[in-house]
């Protein structure tokens, strides 16, 4: 089988800072492009993975288990993310809801 690194068309960035986000991100998928696989550098800590809502080719992009996951780590994968994929429009980021200001004050 044959791999290939891909990082045009991938119009939409899914940030999931967890494990389980990023499990509740992928089965929201219709396809997983498996044949798409992205180089990983000694100082790369992220994980992605390729795939496709209806029209729409999307890189889901985690942290893997026990690395820092606060809002610090999140910046820093998004700064990644907007290296690697030129092409990116537009980002979710789900699961950090605990980096996010107190609206209570």
């Amino acid at each position: 089988m044959s791999f290939v690194f891909e990082k045009y068309g991938y119009t939409i960035a899914w940030i999931a800072s967890l494990k389980n986000d990023a499990l509740a991100a992928r089965n929201m998928l219709d396809n997983v492009h498996n044949d798409v696989k992205f180089p990983a550098g000694k100082s790369d800590d992220y994980i992605y993975i390729a795939s496709d809502i209806h029209v729409h080719n999307v890189v889901i992009a985690t942290i893997p288990s026990g690395h820092s996951h606060g809002v610090a780590a999140m910046a820093s994968l998004a700064r990644d993310i907007k290296a690697k994929f030129p092409d990116v429009l537009f980002g979710l980021l789900v699961g950090v809801a605990s980096g996010l200001p107190d609206s209570s004050c």
